[in-house]
């Protein structure tokens, strides 16, 4: 009876210890997943400022194209092709 109660002790101790660790592997997987929504939240936002400065960039090498262009109809196809682009966006988020 003795070595069975050591046994017996001996489980209980590393269930104790084992159910620590699961407590314990919970509680940084709970934290792991709030980091990386943090982390894909960043993410998104360093995406929307990359886009927007890529169209800024745009924006100005649109802006320097028309004022170094000395013939006012390559000009106004230009403004042309990029109205009928900015149409198709409207367009588009109206569907």
């Amino acid at each position: 009876m003795k070595q069975s109660d050591e046994y017996v002790t001996l489980i209980e101790e590393k269930l104790k210890k084992f159910i620590e660790l699961h407590t314990h592997l919970k509680l940084e997987y709970q934290n792991l997943v709030e980091e990386k929504s943090v982390l894909n939240k960043i993410v998104e936002n360093q995406k929307e400022k990359l886009k927007e400065s890529e169209k800024q960039i745009n924006n100005i090498i649109t802006a320097k194209y028309l004022k170094n262009n000395k013939e006012t109809t390559e000009a106004k196809q230009k403004i042309n092709e990029i109205l009928r682009e900015i149409d198709k966006c409207v367009g588009l988020l109206n569907q």
